[in-house]
């Protein structure tokens, strides 16, 4: 299973293509972050299982990718570092980002949280800090990040 951003007009089409086979589509499994179908050398991801819930950050700004598990940001990652990037994946600017997954098991599912507070029906146990206010979400959403919704890109 992968999850990750893919650029709008790389989204695969054909049933069985992975995203992470794109130039500008980023995924990271248990072990790696892959894009363009080779690992990110540098990145080191903490592995996850069933029931972990992993955290995105993605920097338009300075275009920057950052993923984290249960509360705490991998790669020693900061997403308030600003264009210093400090523990993010380095993604190709001037391109229209959105969340992708693939998985290799008919088995395998995702849930996803998009700051509704629920994933499927389960309500977050504990709301994390939102500045924003746009969105609920287990952890703490860091400073000068939104929710992924129409009113956060009003922000």
């Amino acid at each position: 299973m992968r999850i990750g951003i893919c650029d709008v007009t790389q989204i695969p089409t054909t049933a069985g293509t992975k995203f992470t086979v794109q130039s500008r589509g980023y995924g990271v499994d248990t072990s790696n972050l892959v894009n363009n179908n080779s690992n990110v050398g540098g990145f080191t991801v903490t592995s996850f299982t069933t029931d972990d819930i992993l955290m995105f950050a993605l920097d338009l700004d300075n275009s920057k990718f950052y993923i984290g598990k249960n509360g705490t940001w991998m790669n020693s990652g900061d997403p308030t570092s600003g264009a210093t990037g400090t523990g993010a994946a380095s993604i190709t600017s001037g391109y229209y980002y959105t969340p992708c997954s693939e998985h290799y098991d008919a088995s395998a599912n995702f849930t996803y949280n998009f700051g509704s507070g629920y994933f499927r029906t389960t309500a977050v146990s504990s709301a994390g800090t939102n500045a924003s206010g746009n969105g609920i979400f287990e952890y703490d959403v860091p400073a000068n990040f939104t929710a992924l919704s129409t009113k956060g890109l009003n922000e």
